[in-house]
């Protein structure tokens, strides 16, 4: 079996592209589905999340594969040197469209990541995304403090491995960390480094086997079909910007200056009408220049054959920065570039897609905001069979007679030229009718998504309802708590008095009881004393006591003298 048949590449479709029309991490989306849909991680963070675009592309995956899978954004949602700084705004859009697709599982911290890495366990974090500050001190101090978060076996991703201009200085750092760690390295898109934490994992899924294990062609190859998918996705996501300066009905011109960080955005760009089929000159201004050192042509926004015959940059005096044949120029997505026929000629491309897109990078120090101008000749062509007939005719006049042999070439060149031609219109059918059905199902879940957010606004409104009515139960509650404290306060005291009213009670029947055993000596005492005083009464009446009478005062005085 061919090895690359373990690679997923599904055919992940984005609920959410280039937001805030961004779109550097656009291209990973794929394999950022495939990954999280392998290494099925328990914890994921990501660090520097901006919009959001590659964050909720973790998230949807986590959701489609129905991984168990807790995921922390962490960022300050105010911006930095390279991001720029921004508003309030971006933090609010980001938290809504959280809370309303992901708030299950998905939880954003809004802090620093030093102050937030503490809020993790040591060997916790199953896939951790560094995307922060790019300059080489900050990722390396992001990587550095964060990796003893990481599980042994956990994965590392590192974006922007492959700018190579002003400070931004990742790819430095990153060929430092591939020296002593398995990795794997993404050229397409501004770069994507993939990096295992040595330990843990007794054996790898066949996925990251592959990744991490491949040879130099083996790897070229995995590169290939993730930049394929990303130009696919691309193709299939991407609608053409509405700008006031163009006619979204005819075909246009779009020039991004590059920015730091965030590349290019299309609130910066200029845009110009093309006329199929005709040779025209655009000079475009670039009012802040290019301070972050490279320009993105968007040559057309449909398909067709791009030919650009002179380009160059000039600053605000005339002088020239740059020239065509002094031009690196890549191509990002939905573009095939052709050799120039004949040689010295234009540069030559095919369009499949509606959103080709050209960079070139400035010399050392001309991205500057200072004013540049952009001087183009092109011509764009939607007709394959005439750019075909006058590619020949141009590679026909360009040779002087010649053998037999030579006329037999031409002629080959020629069949080969008609069936090449053939295949790319087969192509192109067969992308344009997918591209009706994608505007159909797009149409299709715009309604579904508005009736989703219809149904969230009900949903908000009912909660607000609820919380309004759980605030009065809440107070209700608390004042019956406050009645009920008072009335079990009142008892207590009642019942307090009552056992004071007991006390006394049975203090009070001790001292009656007392009252009464006294009153019982009294009435003895009184009834003793009256039988004495009867007694003697009964002896004084007698008649001894009489006689006796001279003989008792007798003694008396007696007694006295």
């Amino acid at each position: 079996m061919n090895p690359l048949q373990a690679l997923p590449i599904q055919r992940f479709a984005p609920r959410l592209y280039r937001p805030g029309n961004l779109g550097t991490w656009s291209g990973h989306l794929p394999f950022a589905s495939d990954l999280v849909t392998a290494l099925r991680p328990g914890l994921l963070v990501e660090l520097g999340t901006h919009y959001g675009e590659s964050y909720f592309g973790f998230c949807q995956a986590v959701e489609e594969s129905g991984v168990e899978c807790r995921c922390f954004a962490v960022d300050t949602w105010q911006g930095d040197e390279h991001a720029g700084f921004y508003g309030e705004d971006v933090f609010r859009e980001v938290n809504e469209y959280n809370q309303l697709n992901y708030a299950g599982f998905s939880t954003l911290i809004r802090s620093t990541f030093d102050l937030a890495h503490t809020q993790f366990a040591n060997e916790s974090i199953d896939l951790l995304h560094i995307d922060g500050l790019h300059t080489y001190a900050a990722v390396k101090h992001d990587f550095e403090t964060w990796l003893p978060k990481v599980k042994a076996g956990g994965v590392v991703l590192m974006h922007d491995i492959n700018v190579r201009h002003a400070d931004f200085e990742v790819w430095r750092y990153w060929e430092e960390l591939s020296r002593d760690y398995q990795h794997f390295s993404f050229l397409h898109w501004w770069g994507l480094g993939v990096l295992l934490k040595s330990g843990g994992r007794a054996s790898l899924p066949d996925f990251l086997k592959l990744l991490l294990e491949a040879d130099a062609d083996r790897s070229e190859q995995i590169r290939d079909r993730y930049n394929d998918a990303a130009d696919l996705l691309n193709f299939r996501q991407r609608s053409s910007p509405a700008q006031s300066a163009a006619d979204p009905d005819r075909p246009y011109l779009q020039v991004f200056p590059g920015m730091p960080a965030v590349g290019f955005i299309e609130k910066e760009s200029v845009v110009a009408n093309l006329e199929g089929g005709v040779w025209q000159s655009h000079v475009v201004e670039l009012a802040k220049g290019a301070p972050g050192g490279m320009i993105r042509i968007d040559p057309v926004n449909r398909p067709a054959w791009i030919e650009i015959s002179t380009l160059s940059v000039r600053d605000k005096e005339g002088a020239a920065i740059l020239n065509l044949d002094e031009a690196h120029l890549s191509v990002l997505g939905g573009l095939h570039q052709v050799m120039p026929i004949p040689s010295g000629g234009p540069a030559c491309f095919f369009s499949w897609g509606n959103d080709p897109q050209i960079v070139f990078e400035l010399p050392p120090g001309a991205g500057t905001l200072a004013p540049l101008n952009l001087e183009l000749t092109m011509r764009v062509s939607f007709s394959l069979e005439k750019v075909r007939d006058e590619l020949l005719a141009d590679q026909v006049s360009a040779r002087p007679a010649g053998s037999q042999a030579e006329l037999e070439g031409l002629k080959s060149a020629h069949q080969q030229m008609q069936a090449r031609a053939a295949a790319l219109q087969g192509q192109i059918r067969l992308l344009q009718t997918e591209r009706v059905n994608s505007s159909a199902e797009r149409t299709q879940l715009k309604a579904e998504l508005s009736e989703w957010r219809a149904h969230a606004t009900g949903l908000r409104a009912t909660i607000t309802r609820e919380e309004s009515v759980r605030t009065r139960l809440e107070w209700d509650l608390t004042f019956s708590k406050t009645q009920i404290a008072d009335r079990e306060r009142r008892i207590w005291n009642l019942e307090d008095l009552n056992r004071r009213f007991l006390d006394l009670q049975t203090e009070a029947d001790l001292l009656q009881h007392e009252v009464g055993v006294k009153d019982a000596v009294v009435l003895n005492l009184q009834n003793l004393a009256a039988a004495q005083e009867a007694r003697v009464e009964s002896l004084t009446e007698s008649l001894s006591w009489r006689i006796t009478g001279p003989l008792r005062m007798i003694a008396g005085s007696f007694l006295r003298e």
